[in-house]
């Protein structure tokens, strides 16, 4: 990913660290993603994973029952839309990244919070407001641009835009 990250920004692989302050807005989650960006010189060398300082989190999983979509077509609307799988693994999914989201929520004045998922070849993007998530479908980040073209735009963008 590094080539389509501005200058500066930072994918950091935060897998085997803890937010310190994890439990000031979740008492029963730690914040451990396995991947957090960071804009440039946010990142602190001895505490890796920081949600007051993070841009964004990324979930890495392997496994399909940890998919937290499922792709369903409505019979009266005739559209294919997702909807959460109903599984305890997609639950877990969900929750792990609803507990990020509100991380860098809960420590940053935002209007939104973006955070990505991935399952092998597949990635889902999100962009979580207090009033909602907006999830992308399903897209395999291999073949297609969609994930580089991301990362590309919210990397140069302003801190206004973002």
């Amino acid at each position: 990913m590094q080539p389509y990250l501005k200058q500066g920004w930072e994918l950091v692989n935060t897998s085997n660290h803890v937010d310190p302050d994890s439990h000031q807005f979740s008492k029963h989650e730690d914040v451990k993603p396995d991947v957090t960006l960071y804009a440039p010189n946010m990142v602190d060398p001895d505490r890796l994973c920081r949600s007051s300082k993070a841009e964004m989190f990324g979930e890495f999983k392997t496994f399909r029952q940890d998919e937290p979509f499922v792709l369903f077509t409505s019979t009266e609307e005739g559209t294919p839309r997702d909807i959460e799988r109903d599984t305890d693994a997609a639950a877990d999914t969900r929750g792990q990244l609803i507990v990020y989201i509100n991380a860098i929520q809960a420590t940053q004045q935002r209007t939104h919070v973006f955070a990505f998922y991935v399952r092998k070849e597949y990635c889902r993007l999100f962009r979580h407001t207090r009033s909602g998530t907006q999830v992308t479908p399903l897209f395999d980040w291999t073949t297609s641009d969609y994930h580089h073209t991301f990362f590309w735009r919210l990397t140069h963008a302003t801190r206004a835009a973002r």
